[in-house]
């Protein structure tokens, strides 16, 4: 009989069988990992995507996919597992690719008999465009002013859903038209500002910031096309679409609000045009002492954001705009009722909505903020904790927005952001509600640094003028569209410009506060 006598491994050796069986499992699960990866790249659609033709999508500096629809693209790509590839040109550049097969999906199109022959459309619309026709700014010509288009040569690309449109606008509104039959958007630009043309038709989703809009001619859904023989392209471009309407219906909301807005210069009606000409003088208030919002030292220095903005309004326009300084502690809507003001400045579309009145109306936005909770860096708070908020008799109507979500809360009232700071700093108070941009300002004060601001607890806002329901239609109109021909890019230099101020508002205890040390060593 064969004697089978167990041998104990060693100590050594069972480390490293251990070890053994350790890196295998690490190796193994490397390799899946690689390998999983490498698959994924592998299955990965290459989908080229036009773009550049107009702001719906388009290349920034460093190659990134921005406008209005690169969100959504790129959410499109993810539900169908792509790599998009973005070809950059014109219309017509765009096309010939589409045509010779080097563009996979042209975007935006516009439906007509003609481009059903050689391309399918997507099943939902992408969006809007506004079909406008263009003029120089310093042309004259006023917005809906038919009887001076007749007979004006305008440049329109030929065979076009463009062109239709014209032609049945012209019909309607009594007037007639030499067609300058051109492709390409900056070729139509180019031809109005030499002179070639007195007009130029096209989508609102161009950048045209060198013309004004003299009319609308009609409002066009546009869609994502692809070739005629690339079924199974079109078949997921049509359930990445369905996807993103079920489980992201805001973004297809806003692509449809910022398509369908006019984002260039409007041109003044003929009523519009005689009112500039009568010399209007306005009257606007804003807040003081609200840098970098507004500060105001004297009638011939003052700065911010808001002066910034009211003095392109005033440029653009040819509306005197005189500056009115309030105090914190007065409340803006009292001024304007009262006639003392026209317009309030600084006011937001969540405080007149907290007013539920019919009495005042407002601007189109000028910009968006955000208000944030402002607390101790140790202080926590939530809907059940006895909290008291700092706000200044401006900001009151926040009182809704605390006592509905903060039952326990209570509220003291101080004449300015920098009291209520000091409030929270010094624990007379809790939390106090600020517009973001003003804390980056007072933040900037040694004082506030242990302060902090809560990413939970943040309101987006617009920032509007207010004035009464009562006002001139045709000076709230103009007003809207001095403040629609400030360009983004504008608004956002004088923003930045301003951020960057130093701070300039210390109070001699904050040059104690800074000096704390040495006094209390002293």
């Amino acid at each position: 009989m064969t004697d089978y006598t167990y041998i104990k491994p060693g100590k050594k050796l069972i480390e490293r069988i251990v070890a053994w069986f350790i890196i295998m499992a690490l190796a193994c699960t490397f390799l899946s990992h690689f390998m999983v990866k490498a698959d994924s790249e592998r299955t990965k659609k290459n989908v080229r995507v036009s773009c550049d033709i107009n702001n719906s999508l388009y290349l920034d500096d460093k190659g990134n996919a921005k406008g209005y629809c690169a969100e959504y693209l790129e959410s499109m790509a993810e539900i169908n597992n792509w790599n998009i590839e973005y070809v950059s040109g014109t219309w017509g550049d765009c096309y010939e690719k589409f045509l010779d097969g080097d563009v996979d999906i042209l975007f935006p199109t516009q439906k007509s008999a003609e481009r059903e022959k050689v391309m399918n459309f997507s099943s939902l619309n992408g969006g809007y465009q506004t079909v406008a026709m263009f003029s120089n700014h310093d042309s004259g010509y006023c917005y809906n002013d038919f009887s001076s288009f007749d007979g004006k040569k305008i440049a329109v690309s030929d065979n076009s859903s463009n062109y239709d449109v014209l032609k049945a606008f012209a019909d309607d509104n009594n007037f007639t038209f030499v067609p300058v039959f051109i492709e390409d958007a900056q070729d139509k630009v180019n031809a109005v500002k030499n002179g070639d043309a007195d007009f130029a038709v096209f989508s609102t989703l161009n950048d045209t910031d060198d013309l004004n809009i003299v009319a609308a001619l009609d409002i066009l859904p546009y869609y994502y096309a692809v070739s005629k023989d690339n079924k199974q392209l079109l078949e997921e471009v049509d359930y990445g679409m369905e996807k993103i309407m079920l489980e992201q219906p805001d973004l297809v909301k806003a692509i449809n609000n910022d398509t369908l807005g006019f984002n260039q210069n409007t041109a003044f009606t003929k009523d519009e045009t005689e009112y500039i000409n009568s010399s209007p003088k306005v009257v606007v208030g804003f807040y003081k002492d609200t840098a970098p919002m507004a500060d105001y030292h004297s009638k011939d220095d003052m700065q911010g954001i808001y002066i910034e903005t009211l003095k392109k309004v005033s440029e653009e326009t040819g509306i005197d705009i005189e500056f009115y300084p309030i105090d914190r502690s007065q409340y803006g809507f009292d001024l304007v009722k009262d006639g003392t003001i026209d317009f309030i400045i600084g006011s937001s579309d969540t405080a007149l909505s907290a007013m539920n009145t019919n009495e005042f109306t407002a601007t189109d936005p000028i910009m968006e903020y955000n208000t944030a909770a402002i607390t101790r860096q140790n202080y926590q708070f939530d809907e059940t904790t006895s909290t008291c908020f700092a706000l200044t008799s401006a900001r009151r109507y926040w009182e809704d927005y605390i006592y509905s979500n903060y039952p326990n809360a209570t509220i003291d009232y101080y004449e300015d952001a920098k009291d209520c700071l000091n409030a929270v700093e010094s624990k007379k108070a809790d939390v106090t509600l600020l517009n973001t941009l003003e804390y980056n300002y007072q933040s900037k004060n040694p004082r506030f640094s242990s302060l902090i601001e809560w990413e939970s607890v943040r309101i987006k806002s617009n920032t509007i003028m207010v004035c009464l329901s009562s006002v001139s239609p045709n000076l709230l109109s103009v007003i809207n569209k001095g403040i629609n021909r400030i360009s983004d890019s504008t608004m956002q230099d004088i923003i930045y410009y301003y951020l960057n101020i130093p701070y300039h508002s210390y109070s001699f205890a904050d040059h104690l506060y800074s000096f704390r040390l040495t006094l209390i060593i002293v």
